[in-house]
């Protein structure tokens, strides 16, 4: 069930009411010099009517603030759209304004090419707002899909999202009996939906009155099968009930098996809004398990923490350490070859009066021995984790010092006495 769209002022005046304006403002004693005006006034305003007639992909601005986006002509007087292959007629006064989408299009192209350079994402959330107002919804919901993905707590793009409900969503207005059916409806669609449509429906979730069995169920999902709902599950408790059930998301932004999983428990963690929450992943860095000491790594990084930086430097610099004690792979011995069966003699012996040749056998050996080393899998341990590693320190501090451990040894040295002067008491900071 879809909620009526919040009523908004268009940002720019349709043609149509520009020109019925500039009629009303022609005095009646001035009819005659009205008759006057240039034959082209009259001629451009002849084709802008017959352009209305003919059948156009187009967006029409309604009264109440909607949009329609479909083919639609204008017919004595009432604009008409296309559905299902059928017209259907709106009211003579329900369209405020009409654009062409290809212009619409146009438009939204030639801004979207100014913001190219620009990092501040709050410019990029009020072009998704223009798209909106304008009809593009799923242009909007695409654009608002990268910068959630960016920053999954931009909080312009959440009030945006919170604001103008762009698509349907399962509705949690049904009665008592039926609540626990709702939400897991509205749990299985947000599973399945993109990173925008998610917010949705965690608004929607959040409008639920009994708070500990919406927790329950979260807890549940994150334990399912299906890395989706697991996804969801983390997300939505990081969102809805923030600093809660940090033990699991812990859990599972190190240890399980599905980077989406990860990546989502590592946000909700951040939601927390405290440093302290990452200590268990820092310490999970000095773990004998390789894969668990990636994944740290890579959690810190989705985290935010600006704190872990410094346990995170020095992670990179023991990896190094260790990598470069080694300066030759183990080696060893392999023979190539094959072997031969020959007569090489025979031994003659007399039994009986009679002389048997008894043949001796022996073997040849042709090939050769080689000396062979084998890369072992620290060396390629090492060049994952220092990737690994150097890719969270760039989130954590926005830094680009260079592509190797070294790099970012150099601006460590420079800037560890700042860094940890700053105040890192909140994510993202």
């Amino acid at each position: 069930m879809m909620r009526p769209l919040t009523r908004h002022r268009p940002l720019a005046k349709g043609l149509s009411i520009a020109v019925a304006a500039l009629a009303a403002s022609v005095p009646a004693p001035a009819a005659a010099a009205a008759q006057e005006r240039p034959a082209s006034d009259e001629a451009a305003q002849r084709a802008v009517d017959d352009d209305r007639g003919r059948a156009r992909k187009r967006v029409l601005t309604l009264r109440d603030g909607q949009t329609v986006r479909a083919l639609a002509r204008s017919s004595d007087g009432r604009w008409e759209y296309k559905v299902d292959g059928r017209w259907r007629a709106l009211p003579a006064d329900a369209v405020v304004r009409d654009r062409l989408e290809k212009d619409l299009l146009s438009e939204m192209k030639a801004l979207a090419l100014e913001l190219e350079s620009s990092p501040d994402s709050n410019r990029r959330v009020a072009l998704c707002e223009w798209m909106i107002t304008n009809g593009l919804k799923a242009e909007a919901l695409q654009d608002l899909d990268r910068v959630l993905a960016q920053e999954p707590h931009q909080p312009a793009a959440l009030a945006l999202l919170a604001r103008r409900p762009l698509v349907a969503v399962p509705s949690v207005d049904v009665p008592a009996g039926e609540v626990e059916a709702a939400r897991d409806e509205l749990v299985t669609w947000g599973a399945q939906a993109p990173t925008a449509a998610r917010e949705l429906a965690l608004n929607e979730l959040g409008r639920l009155a009994d708070r500990d069995a919406l927790r329950e169920e979260l807890e549940r999902q994150l334990r399912h099968g299906s890395l989706r709902r697991r996804s969801f599950a983390a997300h939505a408790l990081g969102r809805l009930f923030p600093g809660q059930e940090v033990k699991n998301l812990l859990m599972h932004a190190v240890l399980d098996p599905s980077e989406e999983v990860r990546r989502s428990s590592s946000h909700a963690l951040a939601a927390a809004g405290t440093p302290a929450v990452v200590v268990p992943v820092v310490r999970a860095l000095n773990s004998a398990d390789e894969r668990v000491r990636l994944q740290a790594a890579e959690s810190l990084g989705n985290a935010g923490y600006a704190a872990a930086v410094e346990p995170l430097m020095g992670h990179l610099a023991a990896v190094t350490a260790q990598a470069g004690g080694t300066r030759r792979v183990n080696h060893g011995n392999i023979f190539v070859g094959r072997q031969f069966a020959y007569i090489q003699d025979f031994d003659v012996e007399v039994a009986q009066f009679q002389a048997v040749a008894d043949p001796q056998v022996n073997v040849l050996i042709e090939g050769d021995v080689l000396d062979a080393g084998v890369h072992s899998v620290g060396r390629f341990d090492f060049a994952y984790q220092s990737k690994v590693v150097r890719r969270s320190l760039q989130q954590l501090t926005g830094e680009s010092p260079g592509h190797t451990a070294r790099d970012w040894m150099r601006w460590w040295e420079q800037n560890a006495s700042a860094w940890r002067a700053a105040d890192h008491s909140r994510a993202g900071e």
